[in-house]
């Protein structure tokens, strides 16, 4: 059986906690789940718990191309990867006590860089730090094989398990993994690259590639050996159904996602989203910072994790400058739906006849679904008054919105923080696929295809 991934010895961990409270290879939560009466004298009971602490998990779908960035960048150990920065921030503190935050990852990677034909094994770990101050790893459960992480059925798995574990007053959940948005899964597996940022040794001889991506929707597992590669993908609908509790947020560290159709599709499983309308650099989101929003704020900060991200890439020695990131309150997508509604009957015609170069797009490599939602009204030749009611509930939805002047080859000189899909410039196969979305049932965008301006 595959070993979860270990920053300490176990001799060193062993040492470290037999003084503390709390054992490095408990399997439940011991505030909960000890033998009755083991609880310390004065120590708060379940309910109360509940009641005031926070339980953050970051779900780690790396069995794929990511892997590089997501553990160890490059495959090079002086380069840090998305999890050695998370270690290296701040971490939530086990006193012992019921009421302590709760820091989780499950993760799910190859054995090595670039190579997906091993077996499948995944772990649920707490972090935390003991009294002494050191980090430790507590791993709760291992996954088999069967388990595959861009699987529906394994992240309600892991998310029931979590809430099991433990019980607390909010949740919040960090996605991090390849995702093309709203598209059905599949659609775009062929088309993924495999290019590589910052490739060079750093002497100057080497010309850097194009910075990695993460695509394909939503989460990606790969397996198999070159030839005959099996991937595995999540449907968005399928995505928010796994859900099993209200999160108080999720943040998605995925291309791709920062749409009207994912943000609407997953408006009664979660409160508030993080996420990007383009694509997003392998490198990821700013997790030296994170969880020093997460939990130091009232509101788990995730207008301040999104700033930092786009803060990050624009660093004065940041070879690749390229950002765009965006949250949303779910509470007022409903109005905003209203508001489309109602302007999607009024200008059919419009929006049949947008010219699709002239709206601000968020894609590459001829994938032409997923446009600025504020510039397709004002194309359409959406009146004043039409634009100032959908700029009124766009503001009750965007909280913040931030983007770079370039995406690589995208020049960005509008984002409302959400984009959507074009009728008049998609594809009859997806506009089926697109009418069995909650945004289009509330909308009706797409109507039974006689209007779309679509040439078959």
């Amino acid at each position: 059986m595959r070993r979860p991934l270990t920053y300490i010895s176990a001799a060193a961990l062993c040492l470290a906690t037999a003084v503390l409270c709390i054992s490095a290879c408990s399997k439940v939560d011991p505030m909960f789940d000890g033998p009755s009466g083991s609880n310390p004298s004065g120590m708060v009971n379940r309910r109360e718990s509940a009641q005031t602490r926070h339980v953050f998990l970051l779900y780690f779908a790396g069995f794929n191309s990511l892997y590089e960035y997501m553990y160890n960048q490059s495959g090079v150990s002086s380069l840090s990867g998305d999890y050695q920065d998370l270690l290296k921030g701040y971490i939530p503190a086990n006193r012992g006590l019921a009421t302590d935050d709760i820091l989780l990852t499950y993760t799910q990677f190859p054995e090595k860089a670039r190579d997906y034909s091993g077996e499948l094994r995944s772990h649920l770990v707490r972090l935390s730090r003991n009294l002494a101050g050191q980090t430790v790893r507590d791993t709760l459960k291992s996954y088999g094989p069967e388990y595959i992480s861009a699987d529906s059925n394994t992240l309600r798995t892991v998310l029931s398990d979590v809430k099991q574990l433990f019980p607390a007053k909010d949740y919040g959940l960090l996605f991090s993994s390849h995702a093309t948005g709203w598209l059905p899964a599949g659609h775009t597996t062929s088309l993924e690259t495999e290019s590589r940022a910052g490739s060079g040794n750093g002497s100057g001889e080497e010309e850097a590639e194009e910075p990695a991506i993460r695509q394909n929707s939503v989460g990606q597992t790969q397996t198999g050996t070159p030839g005959s590669y099996k991937c595995y993908e999540i449907d968005l609908k399928n995505f928010a159904a796994a859900i099993p509790m209200k999160l108080d947020y999720i943040l998605f560290d995925t291309c791709l996602m920062g749409g009207i159709e994912v943000a609407y599709q997953l408006r009664n499983v979660c409160k508030r989203i993080g996420f990007s309308s383009a694509e997003i650099l392998a490198e990821g989101f700013d997790y030296r910072n994170l969880c020093r929003h997460i939990f130091n704020e009232e509101d788990h900060g995730i207008t301040g994790i999104c700033y930092d991200f786009f803060a990050q890439y624009q660093a004065p020695d940041q070879q690749y400058p390229y950002c765009t990131v965006s949250a949303v309150d779910c509470s007022g997508l409903e109005n905003l739906a209203q508001v489309c509604k109602d302007i999607f009957a009024a200008n059919r015609a419009g929006l049949a006849a947008i010219n699709p170069a002239q709206v601000q797009g968020y894609f590459q490599y001829g994938w032409h679904w997923f446009y600025d939602l504020e510039d397709i009204l004002v194309q359409a030749g959406t009146s004043e008054k039409e634009l100032a009611d959908f700029r009124d509930a766009l503001k009750d939805c965007v909280l913040c919105n931030y983007a770079t002047p370039k995406f690589i080859t995208i020049t960005i000189r509008t984002h409302c923080g959400l984009s959507m899909y074009l009728p008049c410039n998609g594809e009859a196969k997806l506009d089926t696929y697109y009418r069995t979305l909650d945004w289009n049932l509330a909308t009706g965008l797409v109507d039974d295809g006689t209007d779309t301006g679509l040439v078959e």
